[in-house]
């Protein structure tokens, strides 16, 4: 599955952080990029998926410097394994580039999730998965108005259990 795409915005209402002085109209922004998938079924119980997204944003004469706040490269690969009918495990590993934006802060990530999920009865599932395994934190977002304002995505383990009558 391949999907290119080209947006284009018109008369963009922003708020001036740098003055604060209140909500100003930009001229325009433009992002284009394309998006890339693939599936490989390695075996009837096993599940491969692998994608790849580029995007390039640019602001036209805005005067603020919201070029670049998204990061131009993102993959991920995942894999879904039937170990049996009832046991099935699971692994993503996700990568996203460095934002033009922040070179004073790593945008940068690599993270890996595990999981898996036993159902012992049609109607009872139990999961375990465990979040950003490779690091004990990673940067999610900022606001431009707050530079102290940052998201931090911590390491998780969380346990699910589900009943369906």
């Amino acid at each position: 599955d391949i999907t290119g795409y080209y947006h284009r915005y018109e008369d963009i209402i922003d708020f001036n952080a740098t003055t604060l002085s209140g909500f100003r109209n930009l001229t325009g922004a433009a992002s284009v990029g394309a998006e890339a998938a693939v599936t490989w079924q390695v075996a009837p119980n096993w599940r491969l998926t692998g994608t790849y997204a580029y995007n390039d944003v640019e602001v036209f004469s805005s005067g603020a410097d919201v070029e670049g706040d998204t990061s131009p490269h993102n993959v991920t690969v995942r894999s879904e394994l039937d170990i049996t009918p009832t046991l099935e495990f699971n692994a993503a590993l996700y990568y996203r580039d460095q934002r033009p934006d922040d070179s004073t802060i790593d945008t940068n990530m690599v993270r890996l999730d595990l999981g898996a999920t036993w159902r012992p009865a049609p109607e009872l599932e139990l999961a375990i998965w465990g979040q950003n395994l490779l690091d004990a934190e990673h940067f999610e977002s900022s606001d431009p108005l707050f530079d102290s304002s940052r998201s931090e995505v911590p390491r998780s383990v969380y346990v699910q259990l589900t009943f369906r009558h």
